[in-house]
């Protein structure tokens, strides 16, 4: 076992798979997670940052933000293709929303706080393209996930780019316990490519076309990807 020093070194993928090596209560395990905890700290301030006006207090809501963190470490595949900070996130804005319904407290958070925004950095065989794609999503529901905007830059277009981020926004809505995601659609002349990757999904259709549905526990709907992406930070 690597000193801890060692391991505070390592990226998170060679941590996780050090990780899932170790058993379950051992000594090294434990360590690793403690290295994790750490460095995704700020990310459970930043998911309960919405709720600092709520009746309960704020060191409590961390601590139960450190639960839902500790539960995304514990469940996290790789094979989503998402980043443990993009798994994360909604895992732990989950768990404190679950407190405050298992205390029956009556929650009332700000728009912004309701509104998702996922930006996407794109890295292939052409390179690091850097930010490429944007999604603006309401989740004013628990269930749904309403994309209003799924925006992707035209240099990186045909490159199954849009693949990867459709599948990495499908893996952020499971681990948030989301069952459907909706994009919105608008017919216009300029977006008929958006309609034919749509159809290539195979998703469920409105009957008035303005409206495509994704059951969240049917990743095969999105087609194969080959490119790397990773969350980004966009206010």
């Amino acid at each position: 076992m690597s000193s801890r020093a060692e391991l505070e070194a390592l990226p998170d993928g060679e941590l996780l798979a050090e990780l899932r090596r170790l058993d379950r209560g051992s000594a090294g395990r434990e360590e690793i997670c403690g290295i994790l905890v750490s460095r995704y700290a700020g990310l459970v301030r930043s998911c309960v940052s919405p709720y600092r006006r709520s009746p309960e207090p704020v060191d409590d809501l961390v601590q139960v933000g450190y639960v839902g963190l500790l539960k995304a470490i514990n469940n996290f595949d790789p094979e989503y293709g998402a980043s443990l900070g993009a798994y994360a996130a909604p895992c732990i804005s989950g768990e404190i929303k679950r407190y405050f319904r298992d205390r029956r407290w009556q929650v009332r958070v700000s728009r912004q706080s309701q509104e998702l925004r996922l930006g996407m950095r794109v890295a292939d065989r052409f390179g690091d393209s850097g930010i490429t794609g944007l999604a603006i999503i309401d989740q004013t529901s628990p269930d749904v996930w309403i994309v209003r905007d799924f925006l992707l830059s035209c240099r990186v277009l045909g490159r199954t780019v849009e693949n990867a981020f459709l599948s990495w926004l499908i893996a952020r809505a499971a681990s948030a316990g989301v069952h459907r995601v909706v994009f919105q659609f608008v017919s216009t002349g300029r977006n008929q490519v958006a309609l034919g990757f749509l159809r290539e999904t195979r998703a469920l259709e409105s009957g008035d076309g303005t409206a495509w549905t994704f059951e969240v526990k049917l990743p095969e709907l999105i087609p194969a990807h080959y490119v790397e992406i990773d969350d980004a930070q966009v206010s």
